[in-house]
């Protein structure tokens, strides 16, 4: 299924000099890992940075150098390069982390329309409300005698202020009792009002603080005995992001409310019903070319009747009138529905409700405002599997409801191209959007796996097809994707396409996040993908943190993304966002309080990528013989297994440049077991062997049971070994390059139930799993005896089994590709080394010329450091330098830059 296609296309630039920059530079203060500053960092540029008043300086000519020139050297060819897609890197937004509603979603009130439940909060239909003391309320259920707004909101609330004194009511804080204003802003505040019992009074609407401090203000004169939206608006006199409140009050008497909101007015776009303007900008800054959404397992649900339902969102295209104008899908009109990343097994205090104010229709909008293409998630009629296994509910295939579901895709489909005389497009254009949103993409389920997933997708795939046979117009030209399971090492997908052959997907949906460790060893990972095959979609991505070592583990992977973007057709970090304090799910991508966001180290790498892509790859070449890494594979060795007795025998260390044996140990004595720090398992010495007994499942799943020997600036030299296992399930661990039990390389001989030989790297506790380009079938005997030698030199390790060399492997510390779009030739490179590095640049091909170009770049600092709320010092900054045909810069230590010359 997958041929070894290796298209390893390697690039390297670096700048040397600070002319425009786009955030502060200054080094951070070193913080915990709370994000708190505790310190001052050693200063990590090194490349000349200039101050503001200094010129900029010319790159260094490469036959101006003097002596032997000892960096990279990086050769770009006019020949054998390749288009990739122009829509490469995207977004994924889920309703996670109170990401929509509470966050993108710019609605202020909590439990706007009185319809949350016991069933999963505390406060029940009252929750986010609280009342004078002068007033009593009810929340009344008016499904039963039609007194209620509409059918998809039958919940409201009855207020009655019993003083003839003074005006009374009831109060909402916003999510979390967090609402914000600034000054001088202007909001919409809105509900539905109706008087009861002949209310002829006035109503009071105010923004203010708990402690009476009236923000904004103004009166609503007279309601009448039917249902009625009144709007107003109010403009902050001050800035205020803590203990603030709407007031809704009434004079003496009972009127009935509803749907009470409060927006601001200047949303993204300006749109109604809009988008919180600073996080929509944030997304907007990094230039997507799609928006997957609404999740996730949001799509799928705890169950079936938890699952996202897009027409759900547009409120069922239910016809409601408001003020005597009939609408079609208006927010007050939408059912509300409960979300899948709150607790659904009981009550809480800050129940997920999905208020679908940001449904389908209003993704498209932002779609549109975006200027990207929209792929929206379908369920398959089968919930969560990541929650619930093969036990997740799911609907008979033969069913009625079956069929819903895949009505349910075409009827999203026709309402995203279908004309006006179509069921769905006329929908839409009652909804406010006349013209086609022009869909390409639909993608049925989300990380859903196994026959009960195939089986599903296979009915959606056949209805798909015959509908664009019957009505091309519409469904023509849609892809449809095929979803791949829960984590990076999932097949399910691929061998269904193998099974099945091409045409059972357009595109294949791989999800993963992973440690650090996995991305930087797994760069070649899309290489070796066949090219007939169909495209790859990475729905989700992270490497499980939001430090510096995160971010630049994904910027190096993220070059092999682009290398490989004739057949990653899509790729989107995931989580998009999150509110800070109230998460489900970190890392994430863009933070966000009340009246503040703040981009990760993970935005920043996001944005220096999708807004630099390249239309088509560069051929090039980066020779690094020459260069000397400080970052060789340097520590202690050991001997250990997993779930094995095993036992180890004639140990030698020898320095290959000078002969010295470093150590060597026939265990002769009891004693040898002294020069040994045993992390886990159970080791002794005895006959002269050193052995492992333990069978059992390691108490350190990172390791294994290991012991270590050795000194920690061991590098360069040959270690040797004898092993024989004796009982177990799998074979031998040979650590090497051992800085301590959280960070150090093994090689796993007879690993994942004693099939495979592959290298693993852990770094800051966090593994690689299988080395790409390391991986053997193998199988280890007990009884028999492997002679087993590592060959360390600086950043190569070679590694021979008995003789036979079964992996020979170079730890990269440079991450690069190059390409080139309409304007210029792209060159991204990502040093993971804490060192700097020389890199002569040879663009001879393309002629000569001497140009001004623009670098972009990154620095990491250090690993543990990431970005907090206010202190954004991982961040893009921008600058220009002279370049020739062949030039050499100095690049940063720990730094993602990208250089874009011009091509004339």
């Amino acid at each position: 299924m997958r041929k070894l296609i290796h298209i390893l296309i390697l690039a390297a630039v670096i700048f040397s000099m600070t002319a425009l920059t786009s955030c502060d530079t200054d080094e951070p203060a070193e913080t915990d890992e709370s994000g708190n500053v505790s310190g001052t960092l050693e200063e990590t540029s090194s490349g000349t940075l200039l101050t503001d008043d200094a010129t900029t300086e010319d790159a260094t000519p490469a036959d101006s150098t003097e002596g032997e020139f000892s960096g990279y050297v990086l050769t770009l060819s006019s020949e054998g390069g390749y288009d990739i897609s122009d829509n490469l890197f995207g977004i994924f937004i889920e309703d996670i982390n109170f990401s929509v509603d509470g966050g993108l979603y710019a609605e202020l009130v909590y439990n706007r329309s009185f319809e949350y439940t016991s069933q999963y909060s505390t406060g029940g239909a009252k929750t986010g409300w609280t009342k004078s003391t002068n007033v009593t309320w009810d929340v009344i259920d008016g499904s039963e005698d039609g007194s209620c707004l509409n059918e998809h909101n039958t919940h409201y609330a009855r207020v009655t202020n019993s003083s003839s004194d003074d005006a009374y009511g009831i109060f909402n804080r916003g999510y979390f009792n967090d609402m914000a204003v600034t000054e001088g802003a202007d909001y919409t505040f809105s509900v539905y009002l109706r008087s009861v019992d002949g209310y002829d009074g006035r109503v009071y609407v105010s923004i203010e603080s708990t402690s009476g401090v009236v923000y904004a203000s103004d009166t609503i004169e007279a309601i009448t005995d039917s249902w009625y939206k009144y709007t107003v608006t109010l403009t902050s006199s001050e800035t205020a992001s803590s203990n603030v409140r709407l007031a809704l009050r009434i004079d003496e008497g009972t009127v009935d409310v509803d749907f009470v909101s409060l927006f601001p007015v200047d949303t993204y776009k300006g749109r109604e019903n809009g988008l919180r303007k600073d996080i929509a900008e944030m997304i907007e800054a990094l230039e997507p070319k799609f928006l997957r959404f609404p999740g996730g397992c949001v799509i799928e649900g705890q169950t079936l009747e938890t699952t996202y339902d897009w027409k759900d969102s547009i409120g069922d295209a239910l016809e409601f009138t408001v003020n005597g104008e009939t609408t079609v899908g208006d927010v007050a009109a939408r059912e509300l529905g409960y979300n899948i990343w709150g607790n659904t097994s009981g009550a809480s205090e800050y129940p997920y409700y999905m208020t679908y104010g940001m449904g389908f229709y209003e993704f498209f909008l932002f779609c549109e405002d975006l200027g990207c293409e929209p792929i929206p998630v379908v369920n398959c009629g089968l919930a969560c599997e990541s929650r619930n296994g093969y036990a997740a509910d799911s609907v008979a295939l033969n069913s009625v409801e079956m069929q819903q579901y895949i009505q349910d895709m075409l009827d999203l489909i026709e309402f995203c191209n279908g004309g006006t005389d179509t069921t769905w497009g006329a929908v839409r254009a009652a909804m406010g959007h006349e013209e086609t949103f022009d869909l390409k993409y639909i993608a049925v389920g989300n990380e859903q796996y196994g026959s009960v997933y195939y089986t599903r997708y296979a009915l959606f795939l056949e209805a798909l097809r015959e509908a664009a046979e019957e009505n091309p117009e519409v469904y023509g030209g849609v892809e449809i994707i095929l979803a791949n399971g829960l984590a990076s090492g999932s097949t399910d997908g691929w061998d269904m396409i193998e099974s099945e052959g091409t045409d059972y997907a357009d595109l294949l949906d791989e999800h993963y996040y992973n440690a650090p460790a996995w991305f930087l060893t797994n760069t070649i990972r899309y290489d070796s993908y066949d090219r007939s095959n169909p495209a790859v979609f990475i729905g989700e991505y992270a490497a499980q943190s939001n430090t510096s070592l995160a971010a630049i583990a994904e910027a190096a992977y993220m070059t092999s993304i682009e290398r490989n973007g004739d057949i990653v057709e899509l790729a989107a970090y995931a989580p998009l966002l999150a509110y800070d304090g109230h998460t489900q799910w970190a890392p994430d991508l863009i933070w966000f309080s009340n009246d503040n966001v703040w981009g990760s180290n993970n935005y920043y790498t996001q944005k220096l990528f999708s807004t630099n892509l390249s239309d088509s790859i560069i051929s090039s070449t980066l020779d690094s013989s020459r260069y000397i890494s400080s970052e060789s594979l340097e520590g202690k060795l050991g001997v250990g297994t997993w779930q094995t007795s095993a036992r180890f025998y004639d140990i030698s260390v020898v320095d290959n440049d000078t002969g010295e044996v470093l150590y060597s140990q026939d265990f002769s004595d009891s004693s040898a077991l002294d020069d040994f720090k045993v992390i886990e398992g159970t080791f002794s010495v005895r006959n002269g062997m050193l052995t492992q007994s333990n069978t059992g499942y390691p108490s350190n799943d990172i390791t294994g049971d290991v012991a270590y020997f050795g000194e920690s600036d061991w590098t360069n030299y040959t270690y040797t070994v004898t092993a024989k296992k004796m009982s177990g399930a799998e074979g031998f661990l040979i650590p090497f390059a051992v800085g301590d039990s959280e960070n150090f390389w093994h090689w796993n001989i007879g690993g994942w139930a004693n099939t495979v030989s592959c290298l693993e790297y852990t770094l800051e506790n966090g593994k690689s799993g299988q080395v790409a380009g390391t991986v053997k079938s193998c199988t280890i005997e007990s009884g028999v005896e492997y002679e087993i030698k590592v060959v360390v030199s600086g950043c190569n390790v070679k590694c021979y089994l008995n003789g036979e060399l079964m992996i020979d492997y170079d730890a990269m510390t440079m991450f690069t590709v190059v390409g080139e779009d309409e304007d210029d030739y792209i060159i991204k490179l990502v040093n993971t080394e804490m060192q700097s590095a020389e890199v002569k640049i040879d663009l001879s091909c393309f002629g000569s010329f001497e140009r001004e170009a623009e670098v972009q770049y990154i620095r990491y600092y250090k690993s543990s450091y990431y970005n907090t709320e206010g202190n954004e010092k991982v961040c893009i900054t921008t600058e220009t330098i002279n370049v020739t045909e062949c030039f050499v810069y100095e690049v940063p230590k720990y730094s993602a830059v990208v250089i874009r010359i011009p091509k004339s």
